[in-house]
């Protein structure tokens, strides 16, 4: 029983010594079009990350659409 005791908290404080890998910026891919759906070129997107319950301020990535409209944001771990 003394052993279970000091063995329980042990075991939880080597679990918690884990890294955990989270994704910060998932990839993404926007399509920009005016209301006809008719892609815009050159259109400024702003990509905001938000990482919570983490003390870190909020990520900003601007990307303007190519010809067809069209943005990509590349995955970030």
């Amino acid at each position: 029983m003394n052993r279970a005791i000091f063995l329980i908290p042990l075991i939880i404080f080597l679990t918690g010594c884990f890294p955990v890998y989270k994704t910060q910026k998932p990839q993404l891919t926007v399509n920009v079009v005016n209301e006809r759906g008719v892609a815009i070129p050159n259109v400024k997107v702003v990509l905001v990350t938000s990482v919570r319950p983490a003390k870190i301020d909020d990520k900003y990535d601007e990307k303007y659409s190519n010809q067809i409209g069209i943005v990509n944001f590349e995955k970030q771990a």
